[in-house]
């Protein structure tokens, strides 16, 4: 994983940009809870993509802005 990038860490804690072995890209920050995603690439990166993010989501960690759970908006 690589590191994330430098952010205010209050309303946005993190965003990191992802590269596929096949050179698509996958981009996701959170925003006050809110998940935000975008993507450029082959439809296996895509289907990639999404089993990290329903991963990532089902964990249902808290949030750092408002102990809220990570991908609901505050």
């Amino acid at each position: 994983m690589p590191p994330p990038r430098v952010s205010d860490g209050f309303k946005v804690c993190w965003e990191v940009e992802l590269k596929h072995i096949d050179g698509s890209v996958l981009m996701f920050n959170d925003w006050k809870g809110g998940a935000s995603t975008r993507f450029d690439g082959s439809t296996d990166a895509s289907s990639d993509g999404l089993k990290l993010l329903n991963f990532l989501i089902g964990l249902k960690c808290l949030h750092t802005y408002d102990g809220i759970r990570a991908g609901i908006m505050a």
